[in-house]
């Protein structure tokens, strides 16, 4: 009975696919074509809550293995084919999915989703949320289609927008906004038990007395490559910016070794939480440090990927780097690689600092 059963089932799976292929020569309206470029694919869809939505990728290149990717995004069970010409069995594609079912609408109607375009994979986006991520198996360029069901007649539009294929982050602030009326971290977003303020040469100046002159000619951050300083401090503290789709970037400051663990966070989401290197807290009279990679979840705990010991001494300036790209993560400091962690990363997100009690100090470049 339960072979009669398993039968059936697969029987009914097949007959879906064949039903699938039959109209897939006919009933696509094709919309753009997918660049040989990383990018950003803005695609108008009409979505239903019970079937979902269908995409073909069709190869443009005249070879004798031309085949186009199936993409049905139905939201009891998506899947990704081979279909080759008509009449032909579908074949699964392997690798799997990575499949994120529980982002997928939730209502009929039109739906904006975003499909990211990178060297080794795709990521398909519903707003800031990740449907599923995609194994590049096509040389570009494809042509995209959408199922003539899928299709919405007054706004067939995809837009476009280049990403560079690796960027780098390593400045905290705008200087120019450092003034009484505007604060320079107004922009970002901060998550945990953190604080976190802009401390300039010119306050520790004034602190410390260094000068009777002070008043007259004060420091200012012309003369000062390193004028500003950011201390965060909590339990942990966050503080990041950026796009929550971002992927494959490094994000680098340098952090004062001392009693507090400071570092930088990468593809931080609050829902999923992200990945940091920090140094940990060393005394007066320590002459090396821990260097750690951990992945830190919304509840701030911690699951440690790699740990290193480096030289340095209490009060020391280390510029360390986090680089993100594809499914690895590199740890550097004073650009010498210390480690590369590989890992199925999260679809993206965004990057910052990372502080824990009491307060880190990071500069936004080492000089």
């Amino acid at each position: 009975m339960m072979m009669n059963k398993t039968v059936f089932v697969f029987a009914g799976f097949m007959a879906f696919c064949s039903t699938m292929i039959a109209e897939s020569t006919r009933d696509w309206v094709y919309l753009s074509k997918i660049l040989p470029q990383s990018g950003n694919y803005t695609i108008p869809l009409r979505w239903d809550v019970e079937r979902g939505a269908r995409l073909i990728f069709h190869r443009l290149r005249h070879d004798s293995v031309k085949r186009d990717l199936l993409l049905n995004l139905d939201p009891r069970r998506p899947t990704l084919l081979w279909v080759g010409k008509e009449g032909q069995e579908p074949q699964h594609v392997s690798p799997k999915l990575t499949i994120m079912a529980q982002n997928f609408p939730k209502k009929t109607g039109l739906i904006q989703f975003n499909l990211i375009v990178r060297p080794a994979h795709w990521w398909l986006y519903y707003g800031e949320k990740p449907l599923l991520r995609i194994p590049r198996l096509h040389p570009l360029p494809v042509a995209l289609g959408v199922s003539q069901a899928n299709v919405e007649p007054n706004n067939k539009l995809v837009k476009f927008k280049k990403i560079a294929r690796f960027t780098q982050h390593s400045a905290f602030m705008d200087e120019a906004l450092v003034d009484k009326d505007k604060d320079p971290l107004e922009g970002w977003k901060k998550y945990g038990d953190a604080l976190w303020h802009i401390h300039s040469v010119r306050d520790d100046a004034f602190e410390q007395k260094t000068s009777t002159r002070l008043n007259k000619m004060p420091p200012d951050a012309q003369h000062s490559p390193n004028f500003y300083t950011l201390w965060g401090g909590g339990k942990p503290g966050v503080l990041v910016t950026g796009l929550p789709e971002q992927n494959d970037y490094e994000v680098s400051a340098s952090i004062q070794t001392g009693s507090a663990e400071g570092g930088v966070v990468a593809l931080y989401r609050p829902e999923w939480g992200g990945y940091v290197l920090a140094v940990e807290p060393i005394r007066p009279n320590d002459t090396t440090a821990e260097l750690h990679l951990f992945r830190l979840d919304p509840q701030h705990r911690r699951k440690l990927l790699a740990r290193a010991q480096i030289p340095t001494h209490f009060g020391q300036w280390l510029q360390l780097k986090l680089r993100v790209f594809g499914d690895s993560l590199e740890g550097l400091v004073d650009h010498a690689s210390i480690f590369k962690v590989r890992t199925q990363l999260v679809p993206g997100g965004m990057y910052g600092f990372f502080a824990h009690d009491p307060f880190a100090k990071l500069q936004k470049e080492k000089n």
